[in-house]
């Protein structure tokens, strides 16, 4: 597995484990759905920028998640 794809993979569990669909973490990010279909297809990697942006939007999806429990 490519580093870009455990990348893709961890966001995804961590998205699901809070209930949020990934696009809602990608728009919050201002990250476009085309975007990462091109990281899913291996057509292109994220930058370093990209995750900063989708890491803290997770976080911040996730800190709600435990806030509502």
């Amino acid at each position: 597995m490519s580093l870009t794809e455990q990348l893709i993979a961890d966001i995804e569990i961590r998205a699901a484990a809070i209930n949020t669909p990934v696009k809602d973490v990608l728009e919050s990010a201002g990250i476009d759905w085309s975007t990462w279909w091109r990281w899913k297809q291996g057509k292109s990697s994220p930058t370093l920028g990209s995750l900063s942006k989708i890491t803290k939007s997770l976080e911040a999806a996730e800190n709600r998640s435990r806030k509502a429990a």
